[in-house]
């Protein structure tokens, strides 16, 4: 199903990833990252409005200005620190926090309890 897939253009090639692989993705100047659960890290020229735009309907959130979190894998999180499936810990700004707790809350109460 396509709507399930991002397009990732690397330098050499173009990617179809699942959206259900990606942990989170990272910025570092115009580069991204797109740490997966299934292939490592996957790295494309893009900005991270981008990615956000285009991964805002399948669960995915700011954490900070600097990370995109895929809100299937949280595991837990604090005022200023997630953690991940994986225990990957992220930070989570302060401006983001509010929003940050909402989408978590939304996220999560839709899909009833926490598994």
């Amino acid at each position: 199903d396509e709507s399930t897939l991002i397009t990732v253009s690397t330098e050499k090639q173009t990617l179809l990833v699942p959206l259900k692989s990606i942990l989170y993705i990272e910025v570092l100047g115009h580069q991204l990252t797109y740490h997966t659960r299934d292939s490592g890290a996957v790295s494309a020229r893009q900005t991270i409005s981008y990615a956000e735009a285009q991964l805002k309907r399948g669960g995915f959130v700011r954490c900070h200005r600097s990370f995109l979190v895929n809100l299937q894998y949280v595991r837990k999180f604090r005022t200023d620190r997630l953690t991940l499936a994986d225990g990957t810990e992220l930070p989570i700004g302060r401006k983001y926090t509010r929003a940050f707790c909402e989408a978590f809350d939304r996220y999560y109460l839709g899909k009833g309890a926490m598994g």
